[in-house]
């Protein structure tokens, strides 16, 4: 069907999308790889896809940047049921010599190669920093949030002390008010005292 001799092929079906790492054994121009899709396209009623950004076919040294790579290689190490491998030779973890080996990270740091330690040690740097970043910006976030809260804090007593001054500028006033009426009962009493 292909005449493209392969040794791996990886395909990982997520949501309505399909993404697939095929290993040739021979070097393949781009050209033989987008014909041999054509031919797919016809055979099967598989479509190729771009994804914003990417190519539908990515090849050599672009392919570890892609989006569908870096999702395999979190699938891979999940052991997630979603990806499905074929090799012509042993299995993800014992080909040693397989694309996607150097990307299974192992609990045990003794038994990496040189190239998945560096490989664990560039994807734990990486994690690091992302959730640092996170928790500085959740920390600014929270900083500006109780920035915020005590502004506002300081104008509400801004404002209440204003109105107690205006309240007590105001009993003062009303406390006049009844020393003056009292004032004027005493003063009406006596005069209707006079009076009779």
């Amino acid at each position: 069907m292909t005449k493209i001799p392969i040794d791996e092929c990886y395909t990982l079906a997520q949501r309505d999308m399909k993404y697939t790492l095929v290993h040739a054994k021979k070097r393949v121009t781009a050209y033989a790889i987008g014909k041999v899709m054509e031919i797919i396209e016809q055979e099967t009623g598989i479509k190729r896809v771009s994804i914003f950004g990417y190519s539908e076919l990515s090849a050599g040294s672009d392919i570890m940047e892609h989006p569908g790579m870096k999702l395999i290689i979190e699938h891979v190490n999940r052991g997630s049921q979603l990806l499905e491998s074929w090799l012509e030779c042993g299995n993800i973890q014992s080909n040693k010599r397989g694309i996607l080996n150097r990307f299974l990270v192992s609990v045990d740091l003794s038994h990496m190669s040189r190239i998945q330690l560096l490989n664990y040690i560039r994807d734990y740097k990486h994690s690091t920093e992302q959730e640092l970043s996170e928790h500085e910006q959740k920390y600014f976030k929270a900083e500006e949030e109780l920035n915020r809260r005590m502004e506002k804090i300081k104008e509400l007593k801004r404002l209440r002390a204003e109105d107690q001054k205006e309240m007590d500028e105001m009993e003062q006033e009303l406390n006049a008010r009844m020393d003056r009426i009292k004032a004027l009962k005493i003063e009406n009493n006596t005069l209707k005292s006079l009076m009779q």
